[in-house]
């Protein structure tokens, strides 16, 4: 691979040692975070953390009551999260590396949470990429948080989907709104001014109840019924990427890596585009009763593609999807296994996670494994 094959020449003084891992947990696991000193992964409705280090014992770390939302690696290498917990009808964030309660977030969260029943509410959050920030939409607003004391700072009422701060310009933020017809806008971070607004959305758009979007820059991408929309809230344009066959499922967010655009499809494979010609590079077809569960972009354009069967599948973007190879991560498995992925920044490393009793997690070079 052309990122890390330079790494590779540059020499054991540039390049970390190998992390390759393999650990098992009584609990499902969602991979939420890999780089080459750690991974995390979590037991969202179990109330679990774990990290898993290059070396060394995992740990996990339980937060007593409710579920887990939320996790975040900031860029010091601290693991945050949110407990909603449910019996106390509160939001907690934790530092899951000091393994303790930082702080609540001040306010009734009676309606929010719908307490007591855990299954019927609407809450979505976000931290900032420097984590100093938490963002949360729900159906009363969109809020800020300061993420240490738990102060609100700021609000704008009204009926919110979902909230995404943005990783490249962090002075803008994006919500989406599904009350009166679904639309798009664009604030600053303060929530203090609105930036831009995408209305006349299809209603096949955003249709999941936290449907994602991959805001950066000034791109915002999201997905509809039969295309996945790319619209630069400071031209205006919207470009359109075409779908093989429209689809009926809820959607995954979009990948976006680059000029790249990326979408699991279920049983239907996966797609990926070239935003810069709006092309389809292809279309990942999958074998019969398997789905494709969850897409990643790693460092250099390469998509992995976790399958349902325990395999993870690689394309090179950058010469025109070519597939390179298929890794069977979790071979043997009893049945159908939804494997989550994520994929360092920089040195190449992948996490593979599967929601399953036990849950298991592998960390894979893949540089060098």
């Amino acid at each position: 691979m052309k990122l890390l094959s330079l790494l590779l020449l540059a020499g054991p003084a540039l390049f970390p040692p190998i992390f390759n891992r393999s650990v098992t947990l009584p609990t499902p696991a969602l991979a939420e975070h890999v780089d080459y000193q750690r991974a995390v992964v979590s037991s969202p409705d179990d109330g679990s953390v774990t990290l898993i280090p290059r070396t060394g014992t995992p740990r996990t770390v339980e937060v007593g009551s409710g579920k887990v939302r939320n996790v975040y690696v900031t860029p010091t290498g601290r693991t945050l999260g949110l407990q909603l917990d449910f019996e106390a009808c509160r939001v907690v964030v934790w530092d899951f590396t000091a393994g303790k309660a930082v702080t609540r977030l001040q306010g009734d969260f009676q309606g929010v949470l719908s307490c007591n029943r855990e299954t019927e509410f609407h809450f979505h959050a976000n931290f900032t990429p420097d984590g100093r920030f938490l963002l949360t939409a729900d159906e009363t607003g969109v809020r800020r948080w300061d993420a240490h004391s738990g102060k609100l700072l700021g609000v704008q009422p009204g009926q919110a989907a979902t909230v995404f701060p943005n990783e490249v310009t962090p002075e803008v933020v994006a919500v989406a709104v599904t009350a009166a017809g679904p639309q798009l806008q664009v604030w600053n971070s303060t929530l203090t001014r609105r930036v831009a607004t995408l209305k006349n959305l299809s209603p096949t758009c955003l249709r999941n109840p936290q449907p994602g979007v991959a805001l950066s820059g000034t791109t915002a991408t999201f997905s509809c019924r039969g295309e996945v929309q790319q619209w630069n809230w400071k031209t205006g344009k919207v470009l359109r990427l075409a779908r093989q066959m429209p689809v009926d499922v809820f959607d995954e967010a979009p990948r976006v890596y680059d000029r790249y655009v990326a979408l699991s499809e279920d049983q239907r494979g996966a797609a990926l585009w070239d935003a810069r010609t709006g092309k389809r590079l292809i279309q990942v077809k999958v074998p019969e009763r398997v789905q494709v569960t969850d897409v990643a972009f790693a460092p250099g354009g390469f998509l992995m593609v976790a399958r349902s069967d325990g395999k993870v599948q690689t394309y090179d973007a950058a010469r025109q999807g070519r597939h390179l190879r298929t890794l069977d991560v979790f071979p043997g498995g009893a049945g159908p296994q939804h494997l989550t992925l994520r994929t360092s920044p920089i040195w190449g490393q992948m996490l593979v996670a599967t929601l399953g009793q036990p849950g298991r997690a592998k960390v894979i070079d893949l540089g060098r494994g």
